[in-house]
Parts: C-alpha cells; sequence; structure tokens
C-alpha cells in the first residue's frame, strides 16, 4: 500500500510567513510587496526538507532564485554559516538563523520565534 502525503496548507503558512518576516525579505530585509516573496526551505526539499514553519524562510527573488550571484543557493556554504540551509541530516527546529531584521533567531513551527544566544557552529555549517 502506498503512503499517503499529508496536504501541505500553503494558505496558511504564507500568512504566518508574511507575519513573522513584517513583509520584508527574511535575509537582506528588503521589504516586499504584499503577496510577494519566495517560500525557501532551510532543509532543502531534495534532503527530506518538509513544509513547515522551523524549515521555512520568505526570501525576495533576489536572495532566493537559483540563476542569483548573491541567492542562498549560489553561496551554500555562507547559507549554511547563517543558518538558511541546514545539511539534510539536522533537524532544523534548533538550529539557529541570521534573520535580517530579529538577529539570531530559533523558529518554531507556531510561526513564531526565540531569541538565540547562539550562532550556527562550524562544524553544522560544513
Amino acid at each position: 500500500m502506498a503512503r499517503s502525503r499529508a496536504v501541505t496548507d500553503w494558505p496558511r503558512l504564507n500568512e504566518k510567513l508574511w507575519e513573522r518576516s513584517g513583509g520584508a525579505c527574511e535575509r537582506c530585509g528588503k521589504f516586499l510587496a504584499p503577496g510577494a516573496g519566495e517560500r525557501h526551505h532551510r532543509r532543502l526539499r531534495s534532503g527530506g526538507g518538509r513544509d513547515e514553519l522551523a524549515n521555512l524562510l520568505l526570501l525576495c527573488s533576489r536572495c532566493h532564485t537559483t540563476n542569483s550571484p548573491t541567492s542562498v543557493h549560489s553561496n551554500v556554504a555562507e547559507a549554511k554559516k547563517y543558518g538558511h540551509i541546514v545539511t539534510r541530516y539536522a533537524d532544523p527546529s534548533p538550529v539557529p538563523v541570521l534573520h535580517a531584521k530579529h538577529g539570531w533567531i530559533v523558529l518554531d513551527n507556531a510561526g513564531g520565534f526565540t531569541p538565540s544566544m547562539f550562532e550556527v557552529a562550524d562544524e553544522e555549517a560544513a
């Protein structure tokens, strides 16, 4: 019997991402037009990343688009250093992320965050 896959409630997740981000790219801080922005999976979908708020960031197209030289996908080592990408073996929930507006934070699956006193350790970024 085939496994059923949970259906993602994208409207709810998009609303929570917009609220958490304050309408700005969570990486560079650029303000976005209402409804704009791209969802970025910190633990990439190709690595088993889920559609959960602790695993998602709202990014502008410059910070997200693969062919942009400044994007998280074009600068993977830097993105891992700042928690914008986590390894396929890591649970993104406890991994701090450098947020443009809030500094170092830990994201939760309710759409909130808590301040973090810790940056991503060098061995986690590798």
